[in-house]
């Protein structure tokens, strides 16, 4: 396979030339070799690129769209000097095998990159709130309904920023799992595996 790759006095950054998910779903693009801080720059419209500054690895590049081909520039410096750019594509929702699970792939870089000192506190909110809102599924019956006890149960109990960046990520998976319509009727099959894998993956963090 291809590999798209430069050395700048010794500093090897290297990207496979293409890099798959399902639509919805995150992408994670991390180089190969000693990259150091890299900057990325989208070239094509579309992708929701989430800011590297609140992943575990700064290096790596994250984004979630809709099914497309996007590509990207990657480069980085040594001693203030640029190196030549490198290029790879992303490709969304083009019979891409299901990810295991990226999104806690997400929560995790995240959820690490955190210098909050309570970072387990609000943890241990959402995972309490997520859990109440689980087991009220059952009497939810639209998006609607799921916002408003997701609000009541979760939003409510955190302070204004806390655990921002994480919930931002939950806000993003959840809207892009069931739209931003209150009027629409919740799949509450849908609902349950969504809300149980976000509380597994709390769990292990």
């Amino acid at each position: 396979m291809l590999i798209m790759t430069f050395l700048l006095f010794g500093q090897d950054l290297t990207f496979k030339p293409e890099y798959k998910a399902n639509q919805n779903q995150y992408v994670v693009v991390v180089p190969e070799g000693t990259a150091g801080i890299v900057k990325y720059v989208p070239l094509s419209e579309g992708l929701n690129v989430l800011d590297n500054k609140l992943l575990k690895n700064p290096s790596s590049f994250v984004a979630i769209g809709k099914s497309g081909r996007y590509k990207v520039l990657a480069y980085t410096a040594v001693n203030n000097t640029p190196s030549d750019p490198v290029y790879f594509t992303v490709v969304i929702g083009e019979d891409v095998p299901k990810p295991n699970n990226e999104l806690e792939q997400i929560m995790q870089s995240v959820y690490g990159a955190d210098a909050d000192a309570n970072k387990v506190k609000y943890r241990d909110k959402m995972l309490v709130g997520f859990k109440a809102v689980l087991a009220d599924v059952g009497n939810l019956s639209s998006v609607g309904d799921l916002n408003n006890a997701l609000k009541d149960k979760l939003t409510s109990k955190l302070a204004a920023g806390e655990g921002g960046a994480l919930r931002s990520v939950l806000k993003d998976e959840l809207a892009n799992q069931f739209g931003i319509n209150a009027d629409v009727v919740l799949d509450k099959e849908q609902a349950k595996k969504v809300l149980q894998n976000i509380v597994d993956i709390l769990g292990r963090l």
